[in-house]
């Protein structure tokens, strides 16, 4: 099997971002999107970010959030990344909100350069 590479010709046309937070302040939510709208609103026209907030039950037991940044171009083409947050029992520094939305605005950005490069 053989893979063929994409070509990204046209522009990026939308960002679709779901951030989302479970056993947290709901507004840890608020500024991932910040810092995530810092980084894109440069570069893409449009950025939509939906929440999601889990809590009780239905939340589990590990407190943590988290960022899925989507972007299509005028092709057609779609690319995604994501990224959560760190626990503190993990040996990692914990991760702050402002650190995870900026991070993967940053990775969604490298993505489409990677792809652009490639053609």
């Amino acid at each position: 099997m053989q893979l063929n590479s994409v070509q990204l010709s046209g522009n990026v046309l939308v960002a679709v971002c779901t951030r989302f937070t479970v056993r947290v302040a709901p507004a840890l939510a608020n500024r991932i999107v910040d810092a995530a709208r810092a980084v894109l609103n440069k570069v893409i026209p449009d950025v939509y970010i939906y929440t999601d907030h889990f809590k009780g039950i239905d939340a589990g037991k590990s407190p943590g959030f988290g960022l899925c940044l989507v972007a299509e171009s005028t092709t057609g083409i779609v690319l995604a990344v994501d990224q959560t947050s760190h626990e503190k029992s993990k040996g990692l520094d914990q991760s702050l909100p402002e650190q995870v939305g900026r991070e993967t605005a940053m990775m969604l950005l490298d993505e489409i350069w990677r792809v652009r490069q490639c053609v």
